[in-house]
């Protein structure tokens, strides 16, 4: 049987998307180590955070680009790829992490400018050919996930919406106790 060859470019995707994956595994993983089991077990794991809006796509950006580093990728096909890129991740992230769909459409953009800011980073680097300087860059986005994702977060916030109604409180409350409960399905695709 003939062994699967991978071109450079399925490479950075394969590649950045399992490193995405592993990290925001041990990211969930690392609460049950830090006592708070009560999260994993209910899936209510922890805040999304930072660093994986922001460091976990910018270094997927850098790590696409060391793969595709030995052919020349202009900056059009740069963001193109940066966004086949995101949308992998998307349906990795509503596969296996079982993301929302409309969540994650929400978040495209940021994560797109993200990958494809860490693949220009990249490409910068990589050009320069220098090790220490990448290995430098690289040590420090990972420090400041680490950094990030072992703090604690508290981004609580309500929503609320008021409505003015110029009425005694015994006419309204009837109307609010008697709210009749909506008992048809959702039909809305994206919903689901």
């Amino acid at each position: 049987m003939k062994p699967i060859t991978l071109t450079d470019e399925q490479k950075g995707y394969l590649v950045s998307n399992l490193f995405t994956v592993v990290a925001l595994g041990l990211t969930r993983f690392g609460y049950y180590f830090l006592g708070n089991k009560e999260a994993i077990m209910t899936g209510n794991s922890g805040t999304l955070i930072f660093s994986e809006f922001i460091i976990i796509p910018i270094l997927m950006g850098m790590i696409s680009t060391w793969y595709w580093k030995s052919s020349y990728v202009s900056g059009w096909a740069l963001v193109g790829r940066s966004t086949l890129n995101t949308f992998y991740g998307i349906i990795i992230s509503a596969i296996f992490l079982k993301e929302g769909v409309i969540c994650l459409i929400i978040v495209s953009p940021l994560i797109i400018v993200s990958i494809t800011a860490g693949a220009l980073i990249g490409r910068a680097l990589f050009k320069r050919n220098d090790s220490n300087l990448n290995f430098s860059v690289v040590s420090l986005l990972v420090l400041l996930f680490l950094a990030d994702s072992l703090s604690t977060h508290h981004y609580e916030n309500m929503v609320s919406d008021q409505v003015i109604v110029k009425a005694t409180p015994n006419k309204i409350w009837k109307n609010v106790v008697a709210f009749e409960r909506i008992k048809e399905q959702n039909k809305y695709l994206l919903f689901k």
